[in-house]
C-alpha cells in the first residue's frame, strides 16, 4: 500500500475498521483489486478480516482497479484481465456461499465491470440484496435491466426518429443494446 501509494504513512486501514466496529459505526468496504498486489492469498484474508467485522462491516465491493495512460511516475499496475476477473469472481462465488451459510447475507460483491470482463453473465436482480453497493458499480445492470422490465409495458409506441443515437461506453452497450433492441 505504502509503494502503491508513494506515500510513507500509508499503513493499514484495518485498525481504523476495527475502531468504527467497536464503536458501533457501520460501513461498507470496497476492494479495488490490484493484480499481483490484492489477490490470491492477501484477497482471502482481506475477506476474511472484514467478515469478522460483520455486522458493522455491512458489505464488501470487488472492483477492478481503473487504469489511465497518466500514470507516469507511478507504481506499474496491471490491468484485471479476464483470466484474473474469473478468478475474482470464482473466490467471491465461494465467499458469498459461506457468508450466506454463516451470517445470511452473501456480504461480499464483485462489481458488474469484473463479470462483465470475465465474460460472464451477471448475477440475477435478487442476489444483489438491496443494491448496498450499487455507488461501487455492483448490480448496476442488473438493476437497469429489471427497471426496463418493469416499466416496457406502459410505454407507449413512438416511432423512432431517423437519426436517434444513445451514447455509452464499452461496458453500459453490452448491457443496453437488448434494451436498444427491444425499442427499435
Amino acid at each position: 500500500r505504502r509503494k502503491m501509494l508513494n506515500n510513507p504513512k500509508a499503513g493499514d486501514l484495518m485498525p481504523i475498521l476495527e475502531r468504527f466496529a467497536r464503536n458501533g459505526i457501520d460501513f461498507h468496504a470496497q476492494i479495488v483489486l490490484c493484480p499481483g498486489l490484492n489477490d490470491g492469498f492477501q484477497l482471502r484474508k482481506t475477506f476474511e478480516d472484514l467478515l469478522v467485522l460483520y455486522p458493522h462491516c455491512r458489505s464488501l465491493a470487488v472492483v477492478p482497479v481503473g487504469l489511465t495512460y497518466h500514470r507516469r511516475g507511478l507504481y506499474k499496475l496491471h490491468r484485471v484481465n479476464e483470466q484474473n476477473a474469473n478468478y475474482i469472481i470464482d473466490e467471491v462465488e465461494r465467499w458469498q456461499e459461506k457468508c450466506l451459510e454463516m451470517k445470511g447475507t452473501r456480504f461480499i460483491f464483485a462489481s458488474d465491470e469484473m463479470y462483465m470482463t470475465a465474460n460472464r453473465e451477471l448475477p440475477a436482480y435478487e442476489t444483489y440484496e438491496g443494491f448496498c453497493q450499487i455507488e461501487n458499480g455492483v448490480g448496476m445492470a442488473a438493476l437497469y435491466l429489471k427497471r426496463w422490465q418493469d416499466l416496457r409495458a406502459s410505454i407507449p409506441h413512438i416511432p423512432a426518429a431517423a437519426g436517434t443515437a444513445v451514447a455509452t461506453g464499452t461496458n453500459g452497450a453490452a448491457v443496453i443494446s437488448s434494451v436498444i433492441a427491444e425499442i427499435n
